[in-house]
């Protein structure tokens, strides 16, 4: 197979030496360990708009193109032009909730308006005949602790006579109605069923708007409440087209399992399956937890361990995908690793799989491995950046976690930084 190399001949000359900067600072483990501390001290001695301009001009704009439709226009203009589709996504972090004070429920709702705005500016961009997507959290509409809740509810369900399918079922018929579970107390009853009526009013906006949702995987003491609500909206959401995916965290030992039970729940209920595969996002956290609260390491042994669930996992999506073509399974390949990116083009060619179909498609963050997407896009392959949508106050904290838990990637990312410099080498010569 042969396929155009682009790098970064297309990308501007400012652009690219804030890259080079930005992509170089952060592979030093101080400043990215330490930037919530750095963040913090910056803004309280420079002030708040002198720090946003700098912020602006550095991390937060390599990673976030900017917060209202104009900043988004701008940047997406030109990764459509690469055929590059943005995966539009609002970053919010517990630290955000806990600023609001006592009035949560307002943060809940300030969360909710800003996905459906993100939703609408979503259904505007875009690359024709391929899907467009949107990431949420669902910490950002439901308590932690409530979701916690759910968990042991699961639990107490996990009997012959009481089937798991049960609770989603029962959630999935009472919404629009008032959802009354014996365990949980008057208040936590009533969060429930705003929580629910917030997600189930996010899906039938992206529903309408054509804007599909990816729901994301978190902390793995939250994620099965997480798959629960998930899957209630499935069944409602799901019947002809994935209105709604899941996350599948490949760094956890219990990933493919996962990937088989929801995969089971789609095909018993015959309604779209559809997820995102990701090596993981809270992997320091996760491993500090365990150590903390004494329990197993979910966390694979080994990268090598994590990269052979990620591929393994992905191919087997693949395989199902050639044997049954009728749009029941949707796959986003979300990965920074050039290799588990070449194999799925390569296995994708082997099983006859047509990338234009739109069931399999590629994503990475935005200002990270952006020769990967060039060279996804310049060769006609579905490919998105997961794009972060907010003021630099909402965004930072949500990038320097990220940072936090991409660190390896970025250390890695040395064939970005030096085709960056070779494209910058190039144009100096030119002068």
């Amino acid at each position: 197979l042969t396929y155009e190399e682009p790098g970064f001949r297309n990308t501007p000359t400012k652009q690219l030496v804030r890259a080079a900067v930005v992509l170089k600072l952060s592979s030093f483990d101080f400043l990215v360990k330490h930037a919530d501390t750095l963040f913090k001290l910056g803004r309280s001695l420079l002030g708040g708009k002198l720090f946003g301009n700098l912020m602006t001009a550095t991390f937060y704009g390599q990673f976030c193109p900017g917060q209202t439709y104009e900043d988004i226009h701008e940047a997406t203009y030109a990764m459509r032009e690469a055929g590059i589709i943005p995966l539009l996504a609002v970053p919010t972090e517990e630290d955000s909730k806990l600023a609001v004070g006592m009035d949560v429920e307002s943060w809940y709702k300030e969360n909710t308006r800003r996905t459906i705005e993100c939703i609408n500016i979503g259904s505007r961009f875009g690359i024709q005949g391929f899907p467009r997507f949107l990431q949420i959290k669902l910490t950002a509409l439901i308590d932690q602790e409530l979701c916690i809740l759910l968990i042991l509810l699961l639990i107490m369900l996990i009997m012959p006579e009481h089937p798991i399918h049960l609770l989603m079922r029962y959630l999935q018929e009472k919404l629009g109605q008032y959802v009354q579970l014996d365990m949980l107390s008057k208040e936590e009853n009533l969060h429930l069923n705003e929580s629910l009526a917030r997600f189930e009013e996010i899906c039938k906006h992206g529903s309408k708007c054509g804007v599909h949702l990816y729901v994301d995987a978190e902390y793995i003491s939250i994620n099965p409440a997480l798959y629960l609500l998930s899957k209630a909206m499935l069944l409602r959401h799901n019947k002809t087209k994935p209105v709604l995916q899941v996350t599948i965290q490949a760094y956890l030992k219990s990933a493919k399992n996962e990937t088989e039970k929801i995969l089971k729940f789609c095909r018993d209920a015959d309604i779209v399956f559809g997820a995102k595969i990701v090596r993981g996002a809270y992997l320091v956290a996760e491993k500090a937890r365990a150590e903390t609260q004494g329990y197993e390491n979910p966390i694979c042994n080994s990268l090598e361990a994590t990269h052979d669930n990620y591929n393994e996992i992905v191919e087997s999506l693949l395989r199902r995908i050639s044997r049954n073509r009728n749009g029941k399974i949707h796959v986003m390949v979300a990965s920074h690793n050039e290799d588990s990116v070449t194999r799925v083009v390569k296995r994708l060619h082997d099983f006859g799989i047509d990338h234009m179909r739109g069931d399999v498609v590629f994503a990475q963050l935005y200002g990270l491995s952006d020769h990967v997407t060039n060279w996804l896009g310049a060769n006609n392959y579905p490919v998105y950046k997961s794009t972060p949508c907010g003021s630099v106050e909402e965004t930072m904290p949500y990038l320097y976690r990220r940072a936090q838990e991409n660190n390896r990637i970025i250390k890695g990312g040395k064939r970005d930084r030096t085709l960056i410099n070779i494209e910058l080498s190039k144009r100096l010569r030119q002068l």
